[in-house]
C-alpha cells in the first residue's frame, strides 16, 4: 500500500540537492593525508603521528600490547579491571588528599585478598562490609571523575578505552590548540596510578558480566571460542574475566599486572589531526619520559591444538535449535590472511550476496552465516545455521553448507561474486581511513599485530592480487574436515548472575581540586584557529535543470565517493513516506528484482540507502570513483 503511494510523489521535480564528494587529487596527494611518521623516545616509547591538514580536530590515544590474552589463568579479568580504573587518577590526579587516602586504600587492597583467601560465606560477607566501611571513608578523599572533568574542560568528546584479547586501547578526541594540555594528561594518568573507587568500578563491571552471560549470542561465541582454542586464553576465559575471579578480584595481582605491562617498550602513542609535528615531538618526550623503561614482556602461547575430525557437542543455550561448524585459520600477520579474507567474504559478506547469504535467499535454510574471528596469535572461521523448524534435519543443514565449501574448494563461483569480494574489502579498509578515529585505531591495530604501517596500508592492493587459484588453495587448505560441530538444540542456561554487595553505595559531591588539576590551568594552550567549509573555494556548485543544486567537493583521503541525492518531500507532506521510503530498501526497480538490484551495486562495489525524515527523502550511495557511472546508471531505475 505504501509503495503504491510513493510512486505517485514525482522525485524529479522534487529534487534539491545532488552532493557528490569525488576524489580529484593525485594519488600521491592523496596518500599524503595517510602518512604515519614513527618515532621512540629514548625509554622506548613508540610514537606514531599522522598529520592531516584537511582535519578540523585531533584524535588521540595511548594504546598496550595487553589484553585478556595476557592474563593467567588464576586472576582474569585483569586488564579489562585496569581500563576502567586508569580513568580513576594517580597520586597527583583524582585526589583532595592522598596522605590521608593511602591507609584506607591500603587497607581496602589488604581486604581483597583476605576475601579471596576466605571460603566462609558469612566470614566473606564480614569482610565485603569492611571494604565497604572503608570505601565510603576513602570516598571522602577521592575525586575519581576529575580525569574526565579535565579532558572535558579542554573540549575533549568520545573518552572512552576499550580492551579486546589483544590490546588495550585509551582515547578521545579534542581540539588542536589544546594538544599540550592533552599530552601532558594523558602521561600523567600512567605515572604512578591508584586503584580508587574499586568497589563502585567493581559494581559495573559485574553488570557488564551479568549482560553479557544474558545474552545468547555472547553464550554462542564463548562456546564457539572454548571448541576453537581448547588449550588458548582465547578460549578459556572471556575478556571481562571468569565469574570466580571477578567475586574474588586481587588489587595486589592487578598492579603486578600494571607493573609488567605498562612500560614504555610494550605501549604507543597515536595522534592523528591538524598539527605540526616538529613542534609535538619535543612536548611529547618531555611528557611521556617518566614512563618505566623496563624491557616489555613476552607471551608465549602454546601450539594451538588442532581440531579432531568429526568433532560434535550438543549443548542448550538457545531458544530454537541451531548448528555451529567451525574450522581454526590463521592470525593477522600471516601469508595467508589476504586470500582467506577474500575466500570468507565470498562465502559471506554485509551485501548478502555471498554463497552461504545465497542458501537463506533461496530458502534452502531459515537463516545462515559466517562469522570469521581474527587474533594476533590465531584465528577460525564459524558458520552459524538454522534449519526451517520441523522440516530441516541438522544432516541436510550440514550438507548444504558443505555444498559452499566444495564450490569454493574446486574454483565453481562467478567472477562477478569473486571481484565482488575484493572490491567490498577495499571499500571497507578505505572507508575505516577517512575518519581520524577509525585511522587511529588502525594504526593501533597494526602496531598491535607487529605489521608495519606501509604493509598495512597496503591492503588493498594485497586484495587486489589476490587470484581466483588463491581462493581455491586457501578454501582446500583450511576448510577441510578437522572442523568442530556444536549443535545446540531448544533450551536455557542456568543464569549464573554477579550480584552487587548489598552495602551503602560510594559516591561523593566532588567539589574539590587536586594538586595536578590546579596545575593543569596554567599549562599553555595555543590560539585557537577555527577552521570552517569555505563554500567559495572549498566546494564548487553548479545550477541544473535551471532550479536544482549541484555541489561537489573532494575527498583528500581515497578514491571513493559519496553521493547524496535529496528531495524536498518528508513526512511533513505524507506521514506514510518514511514506512514506503524504508521499503524502498527492500524492493526491485526497473527490471531487476530485489536479489538482482542488490547483487548489480555489489558486482560495482557500491552500495545505496533511502532514508526519510520530516522534510526530506535521501538516497545516498558510495562506493569506488571508477564506477561512479555505473551507480547513477543503476539509480536512475528508480
Amino acid at each position: 500500500m505504501f509503495i503504491k503511494k510513493i510512486n505517485y510523489i514525482n522525485l524529479k521535480s522534487s529534487f534539491l540537492i545532488l552532493l557528490i564528494v569525488v576524489s580529484q587529487y593525485l594519488l600521491a596527494q592523496k596518500q599524503s593525508v595517510l602518512n604515519v611518521s614513527s618515532h621512540k623516545l629514548e625509554n622506548g616509547l613508540t610514537i606514531f603521528l599522522n598529520e592531516d591538514p584537511t582535519a578540523t580536530k585531533m584524535f588521540g590515544a595511548v594504546m598496550v600490547k595487553a589484553g585478556a590474552v595476557n592474563e593467567s589463568e588464576d586472576a582474569t579479568g585483569m586488564a579489562h579491571y585496569l581500563e576502567h580504573l586508569l580513568f580513576k587518577g594517580t597520586t597527583k590526579l583524582g585526589t583532595s588528599n592522598y596522605y590521608e587516602e593511602k591507609p584506607l586504600l591500603d587497607s581496602i587492597s589488604y581486604l581483597y585478598e583476605q576475601l579471596a583467601l576466605e571460603l566462609d560465606r558469612d566470614k566473606q560477607f564480614k569482610i565485603q562490609k569492611q571494604i565497604n566501611e572503608l570505601a565510603v571513608k576513602s570516598a571522602k578523599y577521592g575525586l575519581p571523575n576529575e580525569f574526565d572533568k579535565l579532558l572535558k574542560s579542554i573540549g575533549g568528546t568520545n573518552i572512552n578505552a576499550f580492551t579486546s584479547y589483544d590490546m588495550t586501547f585509551y582515547h578521545n578526541s579534542f581540539p588542536t590548540h589544546e594538544i599540550e594540555k592533552w599530552l601532558d594528561l594523558y602521561a600523567t594518568r600512567f605515572e604512578n596510578p591508584v586503584f580508587r573507587s574499586f568497589q563502585s568500578e567493581l559494581e559495573v563491571v559485574y553488570e557488564e558480566k551479568n549482560r553479557a552471560m544474558d545474552g545468547m549470542e555472547n553464550r554462542i561465541f564463548e562456546e564457539m571460542n572454548k571448541a576453537n582454542f581448547p588449550n588458548l586464553p582465547y578460549g578459556k576465559w572471556g575478556g571481562l574475566g571468569t565469574v570466580e575471579h571477578l567475586k574474588k578480584p586481587s588489587l595486589i595481582k592487578m598492579k603486578a599486572f600494571y607493573e609488567k605491562h605498562y612500560v614504555a617498550k610494550n605501549m604507543a602513542l597515536i595522534l592523528t589531526g591538524n598539527f605540526n609535528r616538529k613542534e609535538v615531538l619535543p612536548l611529547i618526550a618531555e611528557k611521556f619520559k617518566a614512563l618505566s623503561g623496563r624491557e616489555a614482556p613476552i607471551l608465549q602461547l602454546p601450539e594451538l591444538e588442532p581440531l579432531a575430525e568429526g568433532l560434535v557437542k550438543k549443548i542448550r543455550i538457545t531458544p530454537i535449535k541451531i548448528e555451529i561448524l567451525e574450522w581454526q585459520t590463521v592470525p593477522h600477520n600471516h601469508t595467508d590472511r589476504v586470500a582467506l579474507d577474500a575466500c570468507e567474504n565470498m562465502i559471506t559478506n554485509d551485501s548478502e550476496t555471498g554463497l552461504m547469504d545465497q542458501l537463506s535467499e533461496n530458502n534452502e535454510v531459515m537463516f545462515v552465516f559466517g562469522i570469521p574471528q581474527k587474533y594476533n596469535h590465531t584465528g577460525s572461521f564459524s558458520v552459524i545455521a538454522i534449519p526451517k523448524p520441523f522440516i530441516q534435519s541438522i544432516r541436510n543443514t550440514d550438507k548444504k553448507i558443505e555444498a559452499v565449501f566444495n564450490k569454493l574448494k574446486v574454483g565453481d563461483f562467478s567472477s562477478d561474486l569473486f571481484n565482488t569480494s575484493k572490491f567490498e574489502l577495499s571499500k571497507q579498509f578505505q572507508q575505516e581511513m577517512e575518519q581520524l578515529d577509525g585511522r587511529g585505531v588502525a594504526i593501533g591495530t597494526a602496531f598491535s599485530q607487529g605489521i608495519p604501517w606501509k604493509d598495512y596500508m597496503d591492503y588493498p592492493k594485497k586484495i587486489n592480487e589476490v587470484t581466483k587459484e588463491d581462493i581455491v588453495r586457501v578454501a582446500q587448505k583450511y576448510f577441510g574436515k578437522q572442523r568442530s560441530k556444536i549443535i545446540s538444540r531448544t533450551g536455557f542456561p542456568k543464569k549464573v548472575k554477579l550480584d552487587k554487595p548489598p552495602f551503602k553505595a560510594v559516591s561523593r559531591t566532588q567539589k574539590d581540586s587536586s594538586i595536578y588539576a590546579k596545575s593543569f590551568k596554567n599549562i599553555p594552550s595555543q590560539s585557537f584557529q577555527p577552521k570552517f567549509l569555505d563554500f567559495e573555494n572549498d566546494v564548487e556548485k553548479t545550477t541544473i535543470y535551471k532550479s536544482h543544486s549541484l555541489i561537489k567537493t573532494t575527498n583528500p583521503v581515497n578514491d571513493l565517493f559519496y553521493l547524496t541525492v535529496k528531495f524536498k518531500k518528508g513526512q511533513l507532506n505524507n506521514e506514510n513516506l518514511k514506512v514506503a521510503v524504508d521499503l524502498m530498501n527492500y524492493s526491485g526497480a526497473g527490471k531487476y528484482s530485489y536479489s538482482e538490484l542488490k547483487k548489480a551495486f555489489s558486482n560495482i562495489g557500491c552500495s545505496y540507502l533511502f532514508s526519510c525524515n520530516e522534510n526530506y527523502i535521501t538516497l545516498t550511495v558510495n562506493g569506488s570513483d571508477v564506477n561512479l557511472k555505473s551507480a547513477i546508471a543503476l539509480i536512475n531505475y528508480y
